[in-house]
């Protein structure tokens, strides 16, 4: 669903989804949502598929992660050169 006031994006619904990994399935009324973000330096998958996800999934909750890609490390590199606050440039989910 698109808002009026939605700001505008130029990455397709299919790019955006593919950087959503659920590896135990969509979430569930039974098994919650737990929303995974890794750090600058990693992946979703480097970070959470062999600690966090599987006890998240133990106790009952279905773990997803967001794959930033290079978003995170160029913000950062970008902030460091031009002291400009704009995380990622406008990209959003490391996607150009």
């Amino acid at each position: 669903m698109v808002r009026a006031a939605d700001a505008p994006y130029s990455v397709d619904t299919s790019t955006l989804a593919a950087s959503l990994t659920c590896p135990y399935g969509n979430p569930t009324a039974a098994s919650p949502a737990v929303l995974l973000v890794h750090g600058t330096s990693s992946t979703g998958e480097d970070s959470w598929a062999e600690g966090y996800a599987p006890a998240l999934k133990a106790n009952g909750y279905s773990p997803c992660w967001v794959t930033l890609r290079e978003c995170t490390r160029d913000a950062i590199a970008e902030m460091r050169l031009t002291r400009d606050s704009r995380p990622c440039n406008g990209r959003y989910a490391g996607l150009r």
